[in-house]
């Protein structure tokens, strides 16, 4: 690999990154003006089906066979429509830096999942991750006593979901197929929220700003933040990879005080320097495995 490609691979994952760590700023726009849960959740996956189907064709990706179709729908339609629900719910209840650090516990809990599932030996680098991360995520959800412990809550249930879904996603999806699985698992969320939205109403935002915030959603922090990271993903491979995207809970944070005026609280910063430990600590085992 040439070093032109490896740079061009890093800043990719770098904006995915960022792209996934802003993503909290525009739903908490979105939310003020008027647009609930569910319809933010269908208008995002909506964009992002629209974007990446074509990506799909332009490439001349081959098409996953009927078999694997139906399982990554069904991924997209229980697995990652829960921790999208449950993520987004948090952020109703709870600011962006407390849903966003609590969210990024989930790489440790993997590493319990795959000890208590499968089987994995579990090293002493990933042991100390694992209880930076617990112990981060019990800082900053103390500091929630106070406050909204509801949304700390569906944070870490959002975390634990996503567990779910990355254990069984790592034994279902070949390698290589990434921008096709991706593709199906939208379209999987969309068919769930779109039935959401029959059943319980649908309601966008109603000001400018709002629309603008869920084109943001849909289209930079899905669309071009999945791309980015599997284009990058192949350049650079998964160990760096994740190295960088310990970047997205940094970025939630510093833009939800940046943009949001949202407290910086001990909490905040002594549980969200354990989890982004806890992160390092994982991709860099992961790099000398």
């Amino acid at each position: 690999m040439n070093h032109s490609s490896r740079a061009v691979g890093l800043l990719l994952v770098a904006g995915s990154a960022f792209a996934f760590g802003v993503m909290p700023v525009f739903i908490k726009m979105a939310y003020a003006a008027g647009a609930s849960v569910y319809t933010t959740l269908f208008l995002r996956f909506v964009f992002g089906a629209v974007c990446i189907f074509p990506l799909m064709f332009i490439l001349k990706l081959p098409m996953p066979s009927r078999r694997e179709i139906i399982t990554f729908l069904l991924l997209g339609g229980i697995g990652y429509v829960a921790q999208s629900f449950f993520y987004f719910a948090a952020l109703e209840y709870t600011t962006a830096s407390v849903a966003a650090l609590l969210l990024y516990t989930y790489p440790a809990l993997v590493v319990l999942g795959s000890v208590l599932v499968f089987k994995e030996k579990i090293t002493l680098p990933k042991a100390v991750a694992l209880v930076f991360a617990l112990a981060g995520a019990c800082v900053v959800s103390l500091g929630q006593l106070d406050g909204s412990i509801i949304g700390a809550a569906f944070a870490l249930a959002s975390a634990a979901s996503y567990t779910i879904y990355i254990l069984i996603n790592s034994r279902v999806v070949e390698e290589g197929k990434g921008i096709q699985s991706t593709a199906f698992i939208i379209l999987g969320s969309v068919i769930v929220f779109g039935i959401m939205n029959l059943i319980v109403g649908f309601e966008p935002p109603t000001t400018a700003t709002g629309l603008f915030a869920i084109a943001v959603i849909g289209l930079f922090s899905t669309a071009f933040a999945f791309w980015a990271f599997l284009t990058g993903l192949e350049k650079v491979g998964p160990s760096d990879a994740a190295i960088i995207s310990t970047l997205e809970p940094v970025a939630a944070v510093v833009c939800s005080v940046l943009f949001l005026s949202e407290p910086l609280t001990i909490n905040v910063i002594v549980g969200g320097c354990l989890v982004v430990a806890a992160l390092l600590i994982t991709s860099l085992s992961d790099r000398t495995n």
